[in-house]
This record gives C-alpha cells, sequence and structure tokens, in this order.
C-alpha cells in the first residue's frame, strides 16, 4: 500500500531542524523529486520526496517510519530529469516530525 508523499507545504515543516552529518565524504546539493521504495522481499511500495543527494547517499520526506540500518530498493526520479534511477540503499537516520520522517540513506550497491 502506498502512503500519499508529504505536499510542498508541509516539506519545511518535516524537515525543520534537522541538519546534515558532518561525516559526509561528498557534499550533497538540493533537489526536489520523488522516491519509490520496497523492504527485500516485500510487495508494499511507498512513496516519498526526495530533498538532497549525493554520490553516497540521499534523503527524502516519507510517512513511513524505517529504522536505521534497514535495507530498501529504491527508485528516485529528480525533477527536470528524463529518467529515473535505482538503487539499494541502507538507512544511517531517520527522524521523526510532526508530518512525517526524515531519512539518510547510503548507497550500498
Amino acid at each position: 500500500m502506498s502512503e500519499p508523499p508529504v505536499p510542498d507545504d508541509k516539506l519545511k515543516d518535516v524537515l525543520g531542524d534537522v541538519k546534515p552529518s558532518d561525516r559526509r565524504s561528498s557534499p550533497r546539493y538540493a533537489t526536489r523529486g520523488t522516491v519509490e521504495f520496497h523492504r527485500p522481499l516485500e510487495t508494499d511500495r511507498h512513496t516519498g520526496r526526495l530533498v538532497d543527494i549525493s554520490e553516497g547517499g540521499l534523503s527524502f520526506v516519507t510517512k513511513v517510519p524505517l529504522p536505521v540500518g534497514e535495507t530498501l530498493h529504491l527508485t528516485y526520479e529528480e525533477e527536470g530529469r528524463p529518467r529515473s534511477t535505482q538503487a539499494t540503499v541502507e538507512t544511517v537516520h531517520a527522524t521523526q516530525k510532526e508530518a512525517g520522517y526524515v531519512v539518510g540513506a547510503k548507497f550500498v550497491r
């Protein structure tokens, strides 16, 4: 079952004071787009809003709680880009906010 994405007018409320980690090996770039993900061996697909991206990972906002260390199969599409990209990620942090969760994930494959 897919949840509706966090609306644009709530995105700032969700992100709030979440700050990027100082441990990043490459800079992240703010972007907009969509994320669709599922857990391995599960068919339920979930959605989110892409927030930023780097060579090593990405951040997105979703209404789905995700534990740190969880592996996800993810497809994301940046606004203005002609195609989707598939990746396997591992959650690094998931911060609950009033309107959803801010998830940081690193690329693992």
